[in-house]
């Protein structure tokens, strides 16, 4: 931990002291087990461990951010932010009379999406409920459908502001080159 400590700060330091940077750790304490959780899509043991960790952290992530402003981009760790990414955002946002449940800025799973921040708290109570379930953006479009049944049919799409960067996914049996889209932009 203090190497990491030490490293973000030699990078990010100057970020970090202006607050536009918060390094979080989730505590422990916070996830479920991981050990023997049932398996779902007869998926390989290492693929239900790592997609339940993924949505408890998210989970984690969800409720530290639900009081920091009015709205939540859920992003990967892994994108690309397309230059206007933005002004477009906050020109949709700020001209769309229709009220939304979610906005797709990305083409493909859970890359990038935006929330109203006061629907956090309530989405990380259902993805730590059902961490063990399935993946986090089938659980995302799940609650949405739940929650929001007639607008989830009208959702906007938003144009493909994020693009995932990635080429090597953190679970191994993903590979190379497994989720690459181009800007819509």
């Amino acid at each position: 931990k203090s190497t990491m400590r030490r490293e973000l700060f030699q990078t990010f330091g100057k970020y970090i002291e202006q607050g536009f940077l918060t390094v979080i750790e989730a505590y422990p304490e916070y996830y479920p087990e991981l050990n023997n959780i049932k398996v779902t899509f007869d998926d390989s043991a290492e693929r239900i461990a790592w997609r339940s960790k993924q949505n408890s952290d998210n989970s984690f992530l969800m409720c530290y951010c639900k009081d920091f402003s009015h709205y939540y981009i859920h992003l990967e760790d892994d994108v690309k932010s397309s230059p206007s990414f933005f002004s477009k955002l906050r020109d949709y946002i700020t001209e769309t009379k229709t009220d939304w449940p979610r906005l797709n800025v990305a083409v493909k799973g859970c890359v990038a999406k935006v929330y109203h921040s006061h629907d956090l708290e309530n989405m990380a109570s259902y993805f730590y409920l059902m961490y063990d379930e399935m993946p986090i953006d089938w659980l995302m479009d799940r609650w949405i459908a739940f929650k929001y049944p007639v607008r989830y049919e009208k959702e906007p799409f938003l144009a493909s502001l994020f693009q995932h960067a990635g080429v090597q996914s953190s679970l191994s049996e993903k590979g190379p080159n497994y989720n690459l889209e181009p800007f819509f932009d």
